[in-house]
């Protein structure tokens, strides 16, 4: 939501700021949609680790209790 707030910002920029703060503002754009996506996927690699460990639990306790 916060990417497609900032590129309608950009979008009315156009005409009346310099190509540089221009050109600064799209800078800005890409490290937060980096951000954003670096974020992300460590959610989901920690949730992947996290249900991994939880399946292995499962199974040995299953193993242990039900022979």
């Amino acid at each position: 939501m916060k990417l497609h707030n900032q590129q309608r910002k950009f979008d009315s920029l156009k005409g009346h700021y310099s190509e540089e703060a221009i050109l600064e503002f799209e800078k800005q754009m890409q490290q937060t949609y980096d951000d954003q996506l670096k974020r992300i996927t460590e959610m989901v690699l920690f949730m992947s680790m996290f249900f991994f460990g939880l399946m292995n639990l499962i199974s040995e306790f299953l193993i242990s209790n039900y022979p």
